[in-house]
């Protein structure tokens, strides 16, 4: 299926089919201080499709509230993780969260998104996770206010490959 990113004028749309009065939430295993009502800012910054899920991203910004990205799925279905950018190909979801330096690659299984990779750059970085996406069985992952070679806010991208058992390494990087 055709993955599609849309703006904030679809919200109203995708949340005909994904009522949050009727919805479940779904712990994805993923260390979660937070409550789900926290890292709700900006609703609808980033909207993904794919197939019968809408993924929508609430970016607060925070290091001490990373944001979340709500998966709406057919009869109202809510599944909420952690993060900001996100990327969705069929069956997987990368969510990028910068104010903590780290991505997270979850597979969809049976409905649910299970947590299968967490993605941690090689060196300091500053907003590792700002852009996410996805590539076969690669992952890419920008930290574009990282400093290099001296020079202030050069930025990186980080590339991520997964072997057939899952595992995710960091396979390369691109300096600015």
């Amino acid at each position: 299926m055709q993955r599609t990113h849309f703006s904030f004028a679809l919200v109203v749309g995708l949340l005909a089919f994904a009522s949050t009065s009727n919805a479940q939430f779904f712990d994805f295993g993923v260390p979660d201080e937070l409550g789900p009502e926290a890292g709700n800012r900006d609703f609808g910054t980033t909207i993904a499709i794919d197939g019968d899920r809408a993924f929508v991203a609430a970016p607060n910004r925070s290091t001490v509230q990373p944001g979340r990205v709500f998966v709406y799925g057919p009869g109202g279905e809510l599944q909420q993780v952690i993060g900001m950018a996100l990327d969705v190909q069929p069956s997987r979801l990368i969510v990028g969260a910068p104010g903590i330096e780290t991505a997270y690659v979850y597979s969809r299984q049976s409905g649910i998104y299970n947590l299968v990779g967490t993605l941690t750059p090689s060196g300091p970085t500053d907003g590792f996770g700002q852009q996410v996406a996805l590539f076969g069985f690669d992952a890419w992952v920008s930290a574009p206010s990282t400093d290099v070679g001296g020079a202030s806010e050069v930025g990186v991208v980080y590339r991520y490959q997964s072997d057939f058992g899952g595992t995710w390494r960091e396979a390369s990087h691109i300096d600015g």
